[in-house]
């Protein structure tokens, strides 16, 4: 969801997100794309046979987390201005996390909002793609070059999430020891948990919908 929801919401709302390293996050959206029959641009990208340069050069996909939280237009050029108004809207996140920290991330939620964990489980992974360190350096130069202001926010991301992280840190590292005992560790396990909340989520689609 864009940030501005709460203008629109009848109740009081409170925003938290997580942030992923936007080279890493491209090149995880090319690859999902390319390898999730059910995407849209599925079978585009298998009849144009585009690249991940061609998806860097050709897609309005770029600087999207810093277009995301100012609430801007999704497919207008991110600029300066955007940048700014991103930043000043992290500062009114209740829990900002980094996907690359995400144990950290969580245990942040869990605190603020006093979830409990009995167990969970990572699904949702593109695992059919290459390292980073596997591609050329030019796509990543591209990618860098394509996606500069996500990649400021990103920085002033990673400040505020440490600061949060050495303001509470013997309770964060008590709830991660708690985490790792809650964690699913056997693959038919965790397989079964993946399905029932895809379950879940699609019925929450279905409910949006109506």
């Amino acid at each position: 969801m864009p940030f501005g929801l709460h203008e629109v919401l009848p109740q009081r709302a409170t925003y938290i997100t997580v942030m992923r390293g936007p080279v890493e996050r491209v090149i995880s959206a090319y690859f999902f794309m390319k390898n999730y029959v059910l995407h849209p641009n599925y079978w585009k990208f298998r009849r144009e046979r585009w690249t991940l340069e061609d998806f860097v050069r050709r897609s309005p996909r770029e600087n999207v987390q810093t277009k995301m939280i100012a609430g801007a237009d999704y497919d207008a050029p991110c600029t300066t201005e955007t940048l700014l108004r991103a930043k000043e809207n992290l500062q009114q996140f209740s829990v900002l996390g980094l996907t690359e920290r995400f144990e950290e991330s969580l245990a942040l939620m869990k605190l603020r909002f006093g979830w409990k964990l009995e167990c969970y489980s990572s699904f949702n992974v593109t695992r059919t793609r290459p390292k980073k360190h596997d591609l050329p350096q030019s796509s990543l130069d591209l990618i860098a070059q394509r996606n500069r202001f996500d990649i400021e926010l990103y920085e002033c991301a990673a400040k505020l999430f440490a600061h949060a992280i050495n303001n509470r840190s013997a309770e964060v590292a008590e709830v991660l020891r708690q985490l790792e005992a809650a964690r699913i560790k056997e693959p038919l396990r965790a397989s079964l948990f993946s399905m029932r909340a895809a379950a879940r989520k699609a019925v929450n689609r279905a409910y949006s919908a109506l």
